[in-house]
């Protein structure tokens, strides 16, 4: 969320960008309907994931493929978006940048969670022995 919030002024240096919030939802929806995608299209093995599917090798293949697949529909239309609306030129180069920030940014926020969920083990672990 804090990535939507500043990318814009940062990228395009520009604070009076009308629709911004648009371009926000679109880059925010991506992840929705790059999951519904990939289920409907039955990519994924195991057709009952949801939020309460227990993580195994098959979610991790998953959501990596949701982490690509909503890269390159934020980037296409988040850009598309400001184009449309606000007269930005966008060019391949910018739609890249945001791709490769979309999936670098996703990629550390998964090592960060799994960071954390494995230190939460392992105090649970050491209580546990106590």
């Amino acid at each position: 969320m804090l990535a939507e919030i500043t990318c814009h002024f940062m990228e395009f240096h520009n604070n009076g960008l009308a629709f911004f919030y648009l371009a926000s939802f679109t880059s925010l929806t991506s992840v929705v309907v790059a999951a519904e995608i990939l289920k409907w299209s039955k990519v994924s093995t195991n057709n009952n994931i949801n939020f309460y599917t227990k993580p195994n090798l098959v979610n991790y293949k998953f959501i990596l493929l949701v982490i690509v697949l909503s890269a390159l529909l934020s980037s296409v239309f988040t850009n598309l978006t400001l184009a449309i609306f606000n007269d930005v030129a966008i060019n391949v180069p910018v739609i890249v940048r945001f791709f490769i920030g979309d999936i670098v940014g996703a990629l550390l926020f998964l090592l960060a969670l799994i960071l954390v969920f494995r230190m939460l083990l392992i105090q649970t672990y050491f209580e546990i022995i106590k």
